[in-house]
């Protein structure tokens, strides 16, 4: 049984989906979540969701579209505004006025943006364009259920990730009644080996 790894828009221009039982296999892009049903289908030992790579997972769950054995998510992301039932995201007027500047501005000039936050440390990697943005707010605008997924799930989260509220990892921990480890004086991005050790566990 094979496992998986979807990555989010931080660490790659695509998803990025890579069977991790070949340590060194190139990764599989899809530029869309339909492109990507076509491609991840069927049973997982182990699947593992980072940033917005969580959330697709946890809409793959919830459509019974995958079945997984054992979940990791790493900082990832549940819902981008607030709704009745997950109060912890942006206010739903705040989401329509970004949503509305980023959709109205010249793609050169939010791409030059972009890089110009990067070198001033307020974006952790030069990964981010108009179109990444784009995709961003159309997939986190819409909601699903996770109540009833079953799944042996583990939540990891750094404390200090001002990209993804911590309140994501204990919101999506709580749903699934799974094992919520957050890190101390840790951003969006988990140190590598870290992350490894933690895996093992």
């Amino acid at each position: 049984m094979p496992n998986i790894f979807l990555s989010g828009y931080l660490l790659g221009n695509v998803y990025k989906v890579i069977d991790i039982d070949y340590e060194y296999k190139d990764y599989m892009g899809c530029s869309s979540y339909k492109e990507l049903k076509q491609q991840v289908k069927g049973e997982y030992n182990i699947a593992i969701g980072y940033s917005l790579g969580g959330r697709i997972l946890l809409r793959l769950l919830a459509e019974n579209h995958i079945t997984v054995n054992k979940l990791y998510l790493i900082s990832s992301p549940f819902f981008i505004h607030k709704t009745s039932t997950f109060p912890y995201g942006m206010e739903v007027k705040t989401f329509k006025f970004l949503r509305r500047i980023i959709y109205s501005l010249p793609e050169q000039f939010i791409n030059v943006l972009l890089k110009t936050l990067y070198y001033i440390k307020l974006l952790p990697s030069t990964n981010w364009s108009l179109k990444n943005i784009k995709y961003w707010f159309h997939f986190l605008k819409y909601p699903f259920s996770i109540e009833n997924i079953k799944v042996n799930a583990t939540i990891i989260h750094g404390n200090k990730d001002w990209i993804v509220n911590l309140e994501n990892a204990k919101f999506i921990a709580d749903k699934l009644d799974g094992k919520l480890i957050t890190l101390n004086n840790t951003g969006h991005i988990i140190n590598p080996f870290r992350l490894k050790s933690l895996l093992k566990e």
